[in-house]
């Protein structure tokens, strides 16, 4: 398939996702192998979101459980606390070590429509954290595009609601297609 001739549409799932997503979109911008492929679209499930040191080290330890774990939960949390805190000092001196996902997908460049899929529900990814980002993106002059349920789980909302899921992700599409033309 030629990427050149068919539009991307990017459909990306929790934090996990924007790191994936954050690297494609810099091979894709700082490649001029890729500088013909045009971004169609993001969609956005459970994501982004802050990172708390306690929402990381659950994610890396979610399915294990015993003893053992527990002491290795025990320094992985004092490892991205100690991390968390000097990049917080860094900061407000003015000095960043690093960017956060969070920060990277808030003031990404990427020249097309945004759909984001949410829920005030999930305890990964809290709806506050996509609020803003909606916000500050809006604020940019993105065209966003938002679907919040008050009951469905981290990256389970197609899962609850598969018929107003697809309703969405289609309308969306269907937006990106017509923005498309339009730039042509």
């Amino acid at each position: 398939m030629n990427l050149e001739v068919y539009p991307v549409l990017f459909h990306i799932f929790s934090n996990g996702g924007c790191y994936i997503f954050d690297a494609m979109r810099e091979e894709l911008s700082s490649n001029s192998d890729y500088e013909d492929i045009e971004k169609l679209g993001v969609i956005y499930d459970s994501a982004p979101g802050q990172s708390t040191v306690s929402t990381t080290v659950d994610i890396f330890f979610n399915f294990q459980d015993g003893f053992f774990t527990q002491i290795l939960k025990s320094f992985a949390y004092i490892f991205f606390a100690i991390g968390k805190g000097i990049n917080s000092i860094a900061g407000m001196l003015g000095y960043s070590l690093y960017s956060t996902i969070y920060d990277k997908m808030m003031f990404g460049q990427d020249g097309c429509p945004e759909l984001y899929l949410y829920s005030t529900k999930d305890q990964v990814i809290l709806a506050s954290d996509v609020d803003e980002v909606v916000q500050k993106r809006r604020i940019q002059g993105v065209d966003i595009s938002t679907a919040q349920w008050s009951d469905s789980d981290h990256v389970q909302h197609f899962r609850k609601h598969p018929g107003d899921y697809i309703k969405q992700c289609f309308k969306f599409l269907t937006k990106c297609i017509i923005h498309s033309r339009e730039e042509l």
